[in-house]
Parts: C-alpha cells; structure tokens; sequence
C-alpha cells in the first residue's frame, strides 16, 4: 500500500520504506503524475468545447444580434412577457 503527504517525518523511515516520501521531501512523483493528468484533462477539454462552437456556429448563430438583446431575451428567445411589478 502507498500513501503520500505533503509533510513527512524522516524519523519512522526505516519501518516503512513502502511509503512514499511526502512533496517536501522529495517524494514529487505522485505530484507531477496528478500534474500531467490534469493539464492534459484542461486542454482536452479546453479543444473539445472550441470544437463544439465550431460546428454548432455553423450550423445557427450562437450569439444573439443587438437589438434581441435590447428588446430582451426572455421575448425573443423564449416567447415569455416579463410583468412590470
């Protein structure tokens, strides 16, 4: 079993080699794994949604024109009337 932590006492070492050093301590393998993994996961992510307004822009306008803006998207987008209350 492995277990890592950030700060570590180097006095038990010699009991328990079959755990890992914590991040202060050297021990910045477990770290730079769970580094990798979520820079990959960031630009991934990041590629898929650009991709996706690609295609959804080619198919209708994503964004709304000024004046649907200024009349208000609940009308114009949704067909609902705001009361003025």
């Amino acid at each position: 079993m492995r277990r890592t932590q950030l700060i570590r006492s180097p006095r038990n070492r010699l009991l328990d080699l079959a755990i890992a050093d914590g991040l202060l301590l050297g021990g910045s393998k477990l770290f730079i794994a769970n580094l990798t993994g979520v820079v990959a996961v960031a630009a991934y992510s990041m590629i898929c949604t650009f991709v996706i307004i690609k295609v959804v822009s080619m198919i209708t306008s994503v964004r709304v024109t000024d004046s649907e803006e200024n009349a208000g998207l609940d009308s114009t987008q949704h067909g609902e009337l705001i009361s003025s209350h």
